[in-house]
């Protein structure tokens, strides 16, 4: 999330740029945002490596937004509506269930449909500095984080 596009003076962050792996998109010679990169685009519909697809599948899982069947985003985390508004635009529609009973999300995204249930949300606070979900998906179990990245790679880095 990037706050070179009008944060103080719009009031509203755009995701820009993001690199998974040795891969940069967005913000280079061919694109102004990841919205506008060919590259993703074209790896979006291809691309089948696991960490490409679980970057993605944790981008749409970890936030604390709640998305209504219009696909109107309700939250007040400015950084969490840019992703989202970002994977929006990228193809992804979000299917929230429509009672508490019911714990099972759905996705459908370029990269393919999928289902999950949040198991438990750590919610970001100061002292953690970071955000964690658990969901399942597909049977497995993961655990998304999203922080400071200083407190993600200590979090990675523990033994």
């Amino acid at each position: 999330v990037s706050d070179k596009t009008g944060t103080l003076t719009k009031g509203k962050l755009k995701l820009i740029t993001m690199a998974i792996g040795n891969v940069k998109y967005g913000d280079n010679a061919n694109s102004s945002s990841i919205i506008e990169d060919v590259k993703l685009d074209d790896d979006l519909k291809s691309n089948t490596d696991p960490m490409f697809l679980r970057m993605f599948q944790a981008l749409s899982i970890c936030h604390s937004l709640n998305i209504d069947e219009h696909q109107n985003i309700y939250g007040s985390s400015s950084d969490e509506i840019a992703i989202v508004e970002a994977l929006k635009k990228l193809g992804w529609k979000f299917y929230f269930p429509r009672s508490s009973q019911n714990r099972e999300y759905n996705i459908k995204s370029p990269q393919g449909d999928y289902s999950y249930e949040i198991i438990k949300v750590n919610k970001f606070d100061r002292d953690r500095m970071r955000m964690s979900v658990i969901a399942r998906i597909n049977n497995e179990i993961f655990c998304f984080m999203k922080g400071a990245s200083e407190k993600i790679i200590e979090k990675c880095t523990q033994s």
